[in-house]
């Protein structure tokens, strides 16, 4: 697997996305959660600004389904603790 890895990947994580994503959430929510990750291990940009662009992207999916909101929030933020305490800033 090291083998497959690019040559200047400077930190590998593994978190375990696809089972959180099937048992806890929803499968279709992997793509946010991983979102989530990235975001809590690099700090590009803060969770509520993440939640702001889906909000915008997606607001009108949510209106139609108040619960997809909540999935997608929960996801990214569920991303987010997996990478919590990990030593990655």
């Amino acid at each position: 697997m090291e083998d497959d890895l690019p040559e200047n990947a400077q930190r590998v994580l593994a978190i375990p996305a696809l089972e959180t994503a099937n048992k806890e959430l929803h499968p279709r929510v992997f793509n946010i959660l991983i979102m989530g990750a990235v975001i809590g291990a690099t700090h590009v940009v803060t969770l509520e600004k993440a939640k702001e662009a889906i909000e915008k992207k997606l607001g009108y999916k949510f209106e139609q389904n108040p619960k997809l909101r909540e999935m997608n929030f929960k996801a990214l933020e569920r991303g987010y603790e997996m990478v919590a305490g990990t030593g990655v800033a």
